[in-house]
């Protein structure tokens, strides 16, 4: 009987240990801010955009004049769209979410290689002869250029840890 006993008190014990796990609040077990499910659509003139890029870039009020901003824990999100125009937002691992928050919202749908941002010869990635070699024409933004800058985008959003985050983008010219 006292086998049984200690069974069940060892059992009880591991059950509240494993459902107090995920009862942390906001961060995840490494400390990083936890991401919170967020989907969206994105359509131009009604219409889905399928392979779009969307990002959303933390809205991070400018420092006070002489200060520095010092919010280096916000994080960003991304997402791909479907064919229908749907995306579901990655932060740290696909499909994730993003961390609860006001973000700025900037859309962009390339058509070729988009731009390189490896600009300089202290990056790894950096190749100087691929420029010279370069014979495909420059990547074309098949979107209003608009979109693809937080200031000028005009979209915004804002991610709340109890949801429903589901995004609705309908963009114009």
């Amino acid at each position: 009987m006292k086998t049984v006993r200690t069974w069940s008190v060892t059992s009880l014990a591991v059950l509240v240990a494993a459902t107090s796990l995920g009862c942390g609040g906001s961060s995840d077990d490494d400390g990083r801010k936890k991401a919170v499910p967020a989907t969206g659509t994105i359509t131009y003139k009604g219409n889905a955009v399928e392979g779009a890029e969307v990002a959303f870039r933390p809205n991070i009020p400018p420092p006070p004049p002489g200060k520095t901003n010092v919010m280096s824990d916000a994080k960003g999100a991304v997402a791909r769209t479907d064919a229908s125009g749907k995306f579901t937002l990655t932060t740290y691992a696909t499909g994730d979410g993003a961390i609860p928050g006001d973000y700025f919202v900037t859309v962009t749908k390339w058509e070729g290689p988009p731009p390189s941002t490896i600009t300089s010869n202290e990056d790894p990635a950096y190749d100087p002869d691929a420029a010279e070699a370069e014979s495909t024409p420059p990547a074309k933004n098949l979107l209003p250029e608009k979109y693809a800058q937080e200031r000028t985008s005009g979209l915004t959003a804002t991610v709340t840890e109890d949801g429903p985050n589901d995004f609705a983008f309908d963009l114009t010219d």
